[in-house]
């Protein structure tokens, strides 16, 4: 076996936490050590086994020649799936969906079109995935691409493996960086890249459930039911291009020990009795109109209204929160301050449905109105809306 020994600076990357934290997960068991210096980690099942040395601290003068001895006794205890292990070290916090082929193959090559088309399928599936995560939707054409750019930009490929038809892809777990931000991480805003893995663990049980259905009752509803597992047109593309004209594919996951907030299935499995289905899924899915609860900031630069005291419709220019350059919101009682506020350069919050009957997008079923100055100042906004007779300016539905 090619063994793969880390190269000096990637040595020092290793966090001791991230190492016993994996030795954990394989079921070694720390016994003894140095305290303040090193900790002793032991396989209890294999006595035969050599013991693994920690050092507690990266600060310690022979820390890199520890953890290379550490990774020679993985190897020697591990045997095949060492080098896997040792490259979780280096990329801690990772996920590794695998995807592999039951397809014929010539000294461990398969046809060039399958390959890649497998690549391809693996990679609309993962985009998909990234979109539901931040919006279920039947159908996103050209919709959520910053999730999904977001997303792709943090996951790597993982080593080929022995027989070139399994292809892996190491997904984080934490968060993602920020829009516009370069390197700049914040895991309160957005969804995390574990969160991404489980949509697509998700969504791919949900079809195969989905596609039994329908061949039992002949209702392609249940695939719009589906979208609320995060399954969309997008992961059904990817998925058929994933199968090809393969007997099976199989995409699982080994789930880092790093989160424990994780999908219950990690394992899903397509064949050829599912093609039908599938294509069923992508006319039927193709065909739903676009709705979506969305959160949007903008700035009114139009207003309809046969009388700004009644309801009325005010057109926001799009800063955040929609694809759209421009939605229409179908306002109540909270008409007049949007009235009030056009002109003023100032910032209105709405929440509601989104969908697109013809060419405009708009903005129905609204549950939240807010406004606030560029600063994002809102709390002296409502102050000043309060003095001028709104006093509803908090609650814009004035319940």
């Amino acid at each position: 076996m090619t063994k793969y020994v880390p190269a000096p600076d990637e040595l020092e990357k290793i966090e001791p936490a991230d190492f016993e934290t994996v030795l954990r997960t394989l079921g070694w068991s720390q016994s003894g050590g140095i305290p303040g210096l090193a900790r002793q980690w032991v396989k209890l099942d294999d006595e035969s086994e050599p013991s693994v040395v920690i050092p507690v601290r990266k600060d310690i003068r022979d820390y890199r020649r520890r953890i290379s001895e550490a990774i020679s006794v993985i190897y020697s205890a591990q045997g095949k799936s060492a080098e896997d292990i040792v490259i979780q070290f280096l990329l801690p916090g990772s996920d590794e969906i695998t995807n592999s082929k039951d397809e014929e193959t010539i000294a461990g090559s398969i046809l060039w079109e399958s390959g890649e088309k497998q690549m391809l399928g693996l990679k609309e599936m993962l985009v998909a995935a990234a979109k539901s995560t931040e919006s279920r939707e039947s159908h996103f054409r050209n919709r959520r691409w910053k999730a999904a750019s977001r997303y792709m930009s943090q996951v790597r490929m993982g080593q080929t493996r022995v027989g070139s038809y399994v292809v892996t892809a190491l997904s984080p777990v934490g968060a993602l960086p920020i829009d516009g931000r370069s390197g700049v991480y914040e895991s309160n805003f957005g969804p995390t890249g574990r969160d991404v893995v489980n949509t697509l663990f998700s969504a791919l049980s949900a079809v195969p459930e989905s596609s039994d259905q329908f061949i039992r009752h002949s209702n392609a509803g249940v695939f719009l039911e589906a979208v609320q597992d995060g399954v969309s047109l997008e992961l059904v593309r990817g998925i058929k291009d994933n199968l090809g004209s393969s007997a099976s594919v199989e995409t699982s996951v080994s789930w880092s020990p790093k989160s424990d907030d994780r999908f219950a299935l990690d394992r899903v499995d397509f064949e050829p009795k599912h093609v039908m289905p599938l294509e069923v899924a992508s006319v039927y899915l193709s065909r739903q109109e676009k709705s979506s609860t969305v959160t949007v900031v903008g700035r009114v630069v139009k207003l309809e209204s046969a009388d700004p005291e009644e309801e009325g419709i005010v057109t926001l220019q799009i800063l955040e929160g929609s694809e759209a350059p421009h939605i229409r919101v179908h306002l109540g009682a909270e008409y007049r301050k949007a009235v009030e506020i056009h002109g003023r350069s100032l910032l209105m919050v709405a929440r509601g449905k989104q969908e697109r009957p013809g060419r405009d997008y708009t903005l129905t079923e609204v549950t939240e109105v807010r406004f606030f100055d560029s600063r994002g100042n809102s709390e002296s906004l409502t102050d000043s809306l309060i003095e001028e007779g709104y006093e509803d300016a908090s609650d814009p539905r004035g319940d």
